[in-house]
């Protein structure tokens, strides 16, 4: 797929490969951040799972669903989604970088002048709705999970599942998150990318 322009024939390809070295790291980050997290989650209900049957065995009082939500709450709070927009912020502001001087050279070659180039107002203000779109994205993909461990932890609770049976549902989770934020990664960085070269044309007038 390409751009060109009509008025000044520059040719500009939308190419995902690239922005492939900024994509796969941001993928790979992000991906880092949410396998850390269930592997932390992991950990903690597991030992739930094991208290709860001792207590069960001495008769004190069970422990209940919420003892496993709050977990499930913390480690996809406020640390994780800081986590998160450090890194959608840090990469989505690559991408946008490499565009635009990809924009820039390929505006050079069509006899436009650019010299000295720094950020202008449109690419501070597009740069900020792109990293406040990729976190919102990031930020929507856990809340999800939360949803839906939540949902499938209650069915296996009341099920009496083993925690072996917890622990693979809960991978089968970790599995499909990762597929979405390296999703998320491939689609905001390509769009970041694109829309630094558009925001150069229109500043050029082109």
């Amino acid at each position: 797929m390409a751009f060109l322009h009509k008025k000044w024939g520059v040719f500009m390809k939308k190419e995902p490969s690239k922005t492939a070295g900024i994509r796969n790291n941001f993928a790979k980050e992000l991906k880092k951040a949410y396998t850390k997290r269930f592997s932390n989650l992991k950990k903690k209900l597991e030992f739930i799972y094991n208290f709860q049957g001792v207590a069960l065995k001495r008769g004190m009082k069970n422990l209940s669903l919420d003892d496993y939500f709050y977990y499930i709450d913390i480690e996809f709070g406020e640390e994780f989604e800081r986590e998160i927009k450090t890194i959608t912020s840090k990469y989505l502001e690559q991408g946008y970088k490499k565009g635009l001087f990809a924009a820039v050279n390929e505006l050079k070659k069509a006899g436009i002048d650019i010299s000295n180039y720094t950020y202008t107002t449109r690419d501070l203000e597009t740069i900020k709705i792109l990293q406040n779109n990729g976190f919102s994205l990031a930020k929507g993909l856990g809340d999800e999970v939360k949803k839906k461990m939540k949902t499938k932890l209650s069915e296996l609770y009341l099920r009496g599942v083993s925690i072996q049976e917890m622990s693979k549902e809960i991978r089968a989770i970790e599995e499909m998150s990762k597929y979405r934020a390296d999703m998320i990664a491939r689609t905001e960085t390509i769009r970041a990318y694109n829309e630094a070269a558009v925001n150069q044309y229109k500043e050029n007038e082109i």
